[in-house]
């Protein structure tokens, strides 16, 4: 008769309850992952990466802190919206900067190429028009907040999406919901143009959230403002589609 396993118990840890010494250990303190889609040159499909993982494909969504892989299309609620100008160096994947839209608009030196591409003549520098969504996980509320950004080729649908965030009504009513009264599908979808082929993120309304996922969104936006994002992760330093 096979003997059966024992589930541990855990009961020895719930008086130790000091926790002094991790008093710095704020939300300012704390990594924010991003979600970002994977591509045929992403760390994730690296051998030689410390990010990758054999079971990654491209057109999957990761989780950048946790390495958590999401085959998609995912659930995703959004608690906040902000949009940046990312500065990059002339060397490739440098972040120089982060700037407000009315700074670039005050910069009188910038120009734009024959691509369209936002650069200062004097330092050469790119900027990157960035749409940034803090987001919770449907199924991964645990989580807490991640980052999902668009960018490049992606911010015609990040358009469509601030529209359908701002003029949903409650049903049945003449009300507007707040943003983050909605669940979104975003799907992975393959787009392709002159310079190649790669995975852009397509949203569409699921549903409103359920009493759970609004409790967990309403506390999680309290805390938003204190959180550092490292916008060096919104570049895709392999490809020339930085679309995620």
């Amino acid at each position: 008769m096979a003997a059966t396993k024992k589930t541990p118990s855990f009961d020895h840890l719930k008086g130790a309850m000091d926790g002094s010494g991790f008093e710095d250990i704020k939300m300012e303190t704390m990594a924010i992952p991003f979600i970002k889609i994977i591509q045929d040159l992403s760390p994730q499909m690296k051998r030689s990466k410390p990010e990758f993982n054999p079971e990654a494909e491209p057109g999957m969504f990761v989780n950048t802190v946790s390495g958590k892989l999401y085959k998609g299309p995912i659930k995703v609620i959004i608690g906040k919206f902000e949009r940046m100008f990312l500065e990059w160096g002339t060397t490739r994947g440098t972040l120089v900067g982060v700037h407000s839209p009315e700074s670039i608009e005050l910069n009188s030196k910038l120009m734009r190429d024959d691509k369209n591409q936002l650069f200062d003549p004097q330092t050469q520098s790119t900027f990157q028009d960035c749409y940034t969504y803090y987001v919770l996980v449907a199924d991964d509320l645990d989580e807490g907040v991640c980052i999902f950004s668009m960018t490049s080729t992606n911010i015609k649908e990040a358009k469509k999406l601030n529209r359908n965030l701002l003029h949903t009504l409650l049903p049945n009513t003449d009300q507007r919901a707040m943003p983050y009264f909605m669940l979104w599908e975003v799907s992975s979808v393959e787009k392709k143009n002159d310079q190649g082929e790669w995975f852009g993120a397509s949203f569409k309304f699921d549903s409103f959230v359920t009493q759970l996922q609004l409790e967990a969104v309403v506390e999680e936006r309290k805390q938003i403002p204190k959180k550092h994002v490292d916008y060096a992760q919104i570049e895709d330093k392999s490809s020339e589609n930085t679309q995620y």
